[in-house]
């Protein structure tokens, strides 16, 4: 519960983020990070989140689950997962039950619940982002919310689908700008935005008229004008750096684990990193 505790002091007594460095050594300490995902499992178990993942006979699905993140953390191959989950987890669970755990588990539930841990962090201002990945059989559409601050970037809700409207029921309540692109210009995404708190900077569509709802809350912005007010890179932009454009799977429901397992993965190196910042206060 720890990394729960933190968080919480983080954003009660902290008006503002000054995290560790993204490339500081500590996030990549193997044995630094096997302990902060345990913890988090640890959590999820405590509060029932499990529950609902399917059911293992030799193995706990905790662990299974603990050395997939491990795994997706560090890019390795199922061989070498295999090789980690022992040493650090316990338990040889070979790579080719490794990889059939893939297919069968439904990670965007648990991937939120772990999200929701950053929504207590202070944040300037919140963007909507999306991206769609290819696979031999078709493409797969990712939304996420994020909250951005500078120097830092972190995702608060993720949704495997092609609906605004689906994301949009994921936003947390809270203030300031939130942008989007031209997707996002409905009368009826910008007017739940307005309702959970926000300002919609909303980038134009050929489409769009130029405004929705009260035009002094709700704006639609050229695409020069919205670039000038919302000059960050957006979440998938950054999710990509750290794991490449392409996932390394040909099954979609294998893709789709992969990248739930990455959102939750770079979920825990913010953790981590307001973590270790807040160990350096004393």
């Amino acid at each position: 519960m720890f990394i729960v505790t933190f968080i919480r002091v983080f954003a009660e007594f902290f008006q503002v983020v000054v995290v560790i460095p993204r490339w500081d050594h500590r996030l990549k300490d193997p044995e630094s990070v096997a302990f902060a995902i345990l913890d988090v499992l640890a959590d999820f178990e405590s509060e029932g989140k499990l529950k609902n993942l399917p059911k293992s006979k030799k193995f706990p699905v905790k662990t299974i689950l603990a050395i997939l993140l491990f795994k997706q953390y560090y890019n390795l191959p199922l061989r070498d997962a295999q090789h980690y989950g022992r040493k650090f987890f316990g338990a040889n669970i070979h790579y080719s039950t490794l990889h059939n755990w893939e297919k069968k588990l439904n990670l965007e539930e648990l991937t939120n619940h772990l999200l929701k841990k950053l929504q207590k962090l202070p944040y300037a201002s919140t963007q909507a982002d999306s991206t769609i990945i290819q696979i031999k059989k078709g493409r797969i559409e990712v939304q996420a919310i994020t909250r951005i601050l500078p120097g830092l970037l972190y995702p608060v809700a993720v949704k495997i689908t092609t609906s605004e409207n689906e994301l949009i029921e994921l936003l947390p309540g809270g203030s300031g700008n939130f942008y989007a692109d031209g997707a996002y210009d409905s009368k009826k995404v910008l007017n739940t935005v307005v309702e959970k708190g926000y300002r919609p900077i909303v980038k134009k569509t050929k489409n769009a008229p130029g405004g929705f709802g009260s035009k002094k809350r709700d704006r639609v912005f050229s695409e020069e004008e919205y670039r000038h007010r919302n000059p960050h890179e957006g979440f998938w932009g950054a999710f990509t750096t750290w794991f490449g454009s392409r996932i390394p799977c040909f099954l979609k429901k294998t893709t789709v684990t992969r990248i739930l397992l990455g959102v939750m993965c770079y979920g825990l190196k913010i953790l981590l990193r307001v973590k270790y910042c807040l160990n350096n206060r004393g």
